[in-house]
């Protein structure tokens, strides 16, 4: 299953989370991201519970 990248440096993007239980997917993610804020650093993409299948920007880190 692939659930999609919306709004922030990935947006448009996938993430292929076939592999992770609900309760993994449910944590979010801090995906590598050349575009994001900081050098090197992180963009956090948490679920949308409002829409099935989007990861929403959230933020980024260092």
């Amino acid at each position: 299953m692939e659930m999609r990248l919306v709004d922030g440096p990935l947006d448009g993007g996938t993430l292929d989370v076939s592999a992770l239980s609900a309760e993994e997917i449910a944590g979010g993610f801090a995906l590598p991201s050349p575009h994001g804020l900081y050098l090197g650093g992180r963009s956090i993409y948490d679920p949308d519970p409002a829409e099935p299948g989007v990861l929403r920007w959230q933020g980024d880190v260092a």
